[in-house]
């Protein structure tokens, strides 16, 4: 069966307007999360079918996106360093769920902030 994605799994309608929704392409295994990297390390982790290698800096902080689109935009289109390459990442469940109960909600639109 294809990845369910956010249009297919919606929230139910009757959740308060503030509740916050990640929404993101997901299967039964998990989350697929998108990161911007250098050519280095998406050579490297393409290779190796993890991260690791030479350049890798696993204590580096990083974001990651549940859209292709937002990554591309956030990278400058592949055009800021190091953030050539766009890789698409499966995330278990178990992983997202324990990256989103250590996470802030941070509204950075001004035409949303009162």
């Amino acid at each position: 069966t294809p990845p369910a994605t956010a249009s297919s799994h919606l929230p139910p309608s009757n959740l308060p307007h503030e509740v916050p929704v990640f929404r993101g392409e997901w299967d039964e295994e998990g989350v697929y999360v998108y990161q911007a990297y250098s050519d280095a390390i998406a050579d490297w982790a393409l290779e190796h079918q993890t991260f690791g290698g030479p350049a890798w800096k696993p204590s580096r902080m990083t974001w990651i996106k549940p859209s292709f689109a937002w990554m591309l935009y956030r990278s400058g289109y592949g055009k800021k360093p190091g953030q050539e390459r766009v890789l698409k990442i499966k995330l278990s469940h178990e992983a997202i769920a324990h990256l989103l109960s250590h996470c802030k909600l941070v509204n950075t639109n001004k035409d949303l902030k009162q």
